[in-house]
């Protein structure tokens, strides 16, 4: 398989990674248990008058081996899609110099009405892109696109004195419009980048206008695939990418025409951009522009901010995320805590305070804490845990240090003299489960266990069937563990040092420079100070493990991170809570 030439653009706004389907060459050849070959696959696909092979409705695609991933998704299950990246995990787009650059002419092709009306409405549509860019408005956009009329005398894909072209193309009853994406930038691929444009699409009665198709199709120009891939028994494409927001129905890059109603975007019949839309579009082309946009290693900084700053932020195993609050009112604290259940189909804000206090400062809320099903807060002496009407007092109090199992809910504490204690979720008695004291213990969440770290840096493993481990570890500073059962650690060392523990019990190092380790599903994340980056405000930064001793950007501009089983929560500098989709 040719993988150097990939399926380009779609882009739909949201973003995940995915690794690519691949089939081999038998599969090309032969019939494979009753599913149709690749030669029938393409043969059944509509085409344009390139040549293109058309799929996904306007996404064009030239040669029969790059149909090759779209074929394996499509005969052999595939997952959705979003921001198109190659194999290598690098995406597909402008660089800040060429997101800037993006001129294009409009042909004299055109009837003298509907070359107005592509006018106007790429113009129209480009602005939107354009404003989207800003994170205020007094910012200069990130993507600029120029059109040059002088040029449209000669508008064809052969004119290297614009970026792209738009040029009419006759009727054809399985597209109304195609563009292109950034795998086709580059002087060598200028004949690739058209947009083409039947006069079906310019029809004024549609209920989808021809400025929201051209919004689509901007869309795909920037990079952005397809939206309504996410749904199972939508029409798929290729498996490389990533989702930089949640899954949008609204979507400008969701389908509004398609044969399944689960396909179909279910907010408007016109493409109109949303809040996701434009937080996407920022999160590509500005916020990495900050930082190193260009370079392969670099992801997305968290986009989708779920509210004004918190003191304290805690996730549970349903992906509900709790915030404090804590106002001052003269010498007193008001306390309030609010939960958000992330939107299913659409942005919104949709927090909902479920518990408010004003009392002395010294009993105040200091932070709430989540896990499997259960919520609690901590004030300075002591810990509740929450009913869904009421508080219920924890005896013992807050000890030196509290954590909750993300999959059971159960409470763990070390006490004051460092012994521990366990609160299993339902109960309301800790049972002690270390007794020897000793200053300087700390302890971290498992998955259905506990993590120890002793002050002389020993680390011990806790399961409620075997009780304590014998020493795991030696020299460690803190201990992470991932929801697919792998140990990992920061040694104390000046370095940062971070290891994974093997099956056979040994330490194997994974990178350095961490000041802080969490577990995730699969991979851990660490926090380090970027010396990479430029801009102040970007320089604390979340990685997240790759493979070897290999780490690559996750969240800038953040300083600690918090699991979700479908969503990883970043809390920013400025103690704002953001999310992302995907691991």
């Amino acid at each position: 398989m040719n993988m150097s030439r990939r399926v380009p653009q779609l882009l739909s706004i949201t973003l995940s990674l995915c690794a690519s389907a691949c089939l081999g060459s038998e599969a090309d050849r032969e019939n494979v248990n009753g599913y149709p070959t690749l030669q029938e696959y393409a043969a059944s696909l509509p085409r344009d008058d390139t040549g293109a092979y058309i799929v996904e409705g306007d996404i064009p695609v030239w040669e029969i081996d790059e149909l090759e991933d779209y074929y394996a998704a499509s005969i052999f299950g595939g997952a959705a899609l979003t921001l198109d990246q190659s194999d290598a995990n690098v995406d597909y787009k402008y660089t800040a110099t060429e997101a800037l650059s993006l001129t294009y002419c409009v042909s004299n092709l055109f009837t003298v009405a509907d070359k107005a009306t592509v006018v106007n409405a790429f113009a129209a549509a480009a602005a939107e892109w354009t404003e989207a860019t800003k994170i205020a408005s007094a910012d200069t956009p990130t993507i600029r696109f120029t059109y040059m009329p002088l040029q449209d005398q000669n508008c064809t894909s052969s004119n290297t004195n614009v970026f792209f072209n738009i040029r009419p193309h006759a009727n054809n009853p399985d597209f109304e419009v195609r563009s292109f994406g950034p795998v086709w930038k580059g002087t060598a691929n200028r004949h690739r980048r058209e947009v083409l444009v039947t006069p079906t699409s310019l029809v004024p009665w549609r209920a989808t206008t021809f400025v929201g198709s051209m919004r689509h199709e901007i869309g795909h120009i920037l990079g952005f695939r397809h939206e309504h891939v996410r749904v199972l028994g939508c029409p798929v494409e290729d498996a490389s990418w990533r989702a930089l927001t949640p899954y949008d129905v609204p979507s400008v890059m969701h389908y509004r025409d398609a044969t399944n109603a689960n396909c179909v975007n279910q907010g408007t019949t016109e493409y109109v951009l949303t809040t996701h839309d434009s937080a996407g579009v920022r999160c590509l082309y500005t916020t990495q522009s900050r930082a190193a946009a260009d370079t392969a290693a670099d992801a997305c900084r968290a986009l989708t901010s779920l509210s004004v700053a918190g003191s304290s932020f805690a996730v549970d195993r349903s992906d509900r995320i709790y915030r404090l609050i804590r106002t001052a009112s003269g010498s007193d604290i008001t306390s309030t805590i609010a939960r958000y259940v992330p939107p299913t189909t659409t942005a919104g804000q949709n927090w909902t305070n479920i518990w408010s206090a004003t009392t002395t400062s010294a009993a105040s809320t200091t932070a709430v804490l989540a896990g499997g099903a259960q919520l609690f807060r901590r004030t300075s002496g002591s810990l509740y845990r929450w009913t869904g009407a009421a508080w219920t007092t924890i005896s013992g109090g807050t000890g030196s240090g509290v954590v909750i199992d993300y999959i059971s809910g159960d409470l763990f504490r070390v006490n004051t003299n460092g012994t521990i204690d366990h609160l299993p979720a339902g109960q309301s008695v800790p049972v002690n489960i270390l007794s020897t004291t000793a200053v300087g213990r700390k302890i971290f969440a498992g998955t259905t266990d506990l993590l120890r770290v002793d002050a002389n840096g020993d680390a011990y493993r806790w399961t409620t069937t075997s009780g304590w481990s014998a020493r795991i570890g030696t020299g460690i500073r803190a201990l992470a563990k991932t929801l697919a059962g792998e140990i990992y650690c920061l040694l104390n060392d000046a370095a940062g040092t971070m290891m994974v523990l093997n099956s056979a019990g040994s330490w194997v190092n994974i990178g350095s420079g961490a000041s802080a380790i969490w577990g995730g599903l699969e991979r851990p994340y660490s926090s380090m100070i970027d010396n990479t980056a430029t801009a102040a405000d970007e320089s604390k930064t979340i990685r997240r493990f790759s493979s070897g001793t290999t780490w690559r950007r996750y969240a800038l501009n953040s300083k600690s991170i918090m699991m979700g089983l479908e969503r990883r929560f970043a809390v920013n500098t400025n103690n704002r809570p953001y999310y992302y989709e995907n691991p």
